[in-house]
């Protein structure tokens, strides 16, 4: 889902982007209460309920994203290959990608210990802390927003050797 959203922000959609990961948390924050306490027909399943629906959130910002960058009106036309690509592309791959990488590992896995100190309490403490998790990151996407946009006008700035120009949207 964050390979989707960036896509979208580099081929100057971010709106797109942004509106289709709104999407894939609403279906989180819907699903959750639902299948956490299992209200109306949903059945209760507690933290698994809380996975799932976490799960499905990410699967709707990943699978609408695939969809919508492989149609023939999207800027960047994505074409599907099931070839495993060469020695030398997956190694510069992975050298770009294992700073960014190596940070959402660390996080998922302070996120798991974290919760895992919470799941001594109970399941109603574990979801009382997953929906709090998720008040914060709604506070927090001014803060990323801004580095997001920032980070992309530097970038396209840089790339367009117009050093003055980068400086000053970074000031």
């Amino acid at each position: 889902s964050f390979s989707v959203y960036t896509a979208f922000r580099g081929v100057g959609k971010p709106k797109l982007g942004m509106w289709i990961s709104i999407i894939g948390a609403l279906v989180n924050l819907v699903l959750d209460p639902l299948l956490i306490f299992g209200i109306g027909p949903f059945p209760r399943l507690e933290v698994l309920g809380a996975s799932i629906a976490t799960a499905l959130g990410y699967m709707t910002v990943a699978l609408s994203g695939a969809w919508l960058l492989s149609r023939p009106t999207s800027p960047v036309r994505v074409k599907w290959n099931l070839r495993p690509l060469p020695y030398e592309m997956m190694k510069r791959i992975f050298t770009i990608g294992f700073p960014s990488g190596f940070g959402s590992l660390s996080y998922s896995l302070m996120n798991s210990a974290v919760v895992g100190l919470f799941a001594k309490y109970g399941t109603v403490v574990v979801a009382l802390f997953g929906m709090s998790q998720r008040v914060v990151r709604f506070g927090m996407t001014l803060n990323v927003g801004m580095g997001l946009g920032v980070g992309a006008l530097v970038g396209q700035f840089l790339g367009a050797k117009d050093h003055y120009r980068a400086w000053h949207v970074s000031r």
